[in-house]
């Protein structure tokens, strides 16, 4: 709702060149995470979460090494 609000306050200038794109790119979008959930759904049905959760605390000590050398201030 506010991507289409922001649109049609902006809607002047933008060109027909413009909206081709968003549109190919609203398209795109839509196949890629329909694909995406389809997989996660599969995936899920027949597998658990270990490596989910394997992945989530390698990904949150790696965060967390990151914050303790300074490099999120």
């Amino acid at each position: 709702g506010a991507t289409i609000y922001d649109l049609w306050e902006n809607r002047a200038g933008l060109t027909n060149g413009d909206l081709g794109l968003l549109l190919v790119g609203a398209v795109v979008s839509g196949i890629v995470a329909w694909l995406a959930i389809r997989w996660l759904l599969r995936y899920v049905s027949s597998n658990d979460f270990v490596p989910f959760g394997w992945y989530r605390i390698l990904a949150g000590v790696f965060v967390f090494i990151l914050i303790l050398l300074g490099v999120f201030a």
